[in-house]
């Protein structure tokens, strides 16, 4: 991982309103969402999942962040997400990602697949057909339909 991309990340998420109520700010927004973000990328989808993600890899973790508190639960995960601003967030996460390119590199490895017997002709569905992209050098990876 490109050592700016931790330190940048935190630099484009200050601009976002920490929405926690002054007695609970335990953990800093800015751990959470890098929770999040690192978890999203290994495919956690649940708040457990996040939480069980920040407890395996809290060492890595740390290398970018002191997480002092360590996780939160997976009711903080919930309460910050159904607090923030949506708008904002999107908007932060947009400016973060435009400062990305130079920490990806030049390849970007594209793969496609249609999966067997997931079209449905009597009700007119179409196949599932899902695309994974690889940023190869920064060794990042996303699949989606």
């Amino acid at each position: 991982m490109c050592s700016e991309i931790a330190q940048t990340f935190k630099e484009t998420f200050t601009d976002l309103n920490d929405p926690h109520s002054d007695r609970n700010k335990t953990y800093p927004m800015e751990e959470i969402l890098f929770v999040v973000l690192c978890g999203s990328i290994c495919g956690a989808e649940s708040w457990r999942d996040f939480v069980d993600y920040g407890n395996a890899k809290i060492e890595f973790l740390r290398s970018h962040s002191p997480f002092e508190a360590g996780i939160p639960c997976k009711n903080t995960f919930a309460r910050l997400f159904s607090v923030m601003d949506p708008q904002a967030f999107k908007s932060c996460f947009i400016d973060w990602v435009k400062i990305l390119p130079p920490c990806l590199g030049d390849d970007i490895t594209i793969d496609g697949k249609t999966l067997c017997n997931s079209a449905n002709a009597s009700e007119g569905a179409p196949a599932i057909h899902m695309v994974t992209a690889f940023a190869t050098e920064a060794r990042l990876g996303r699949t989606g339909e």
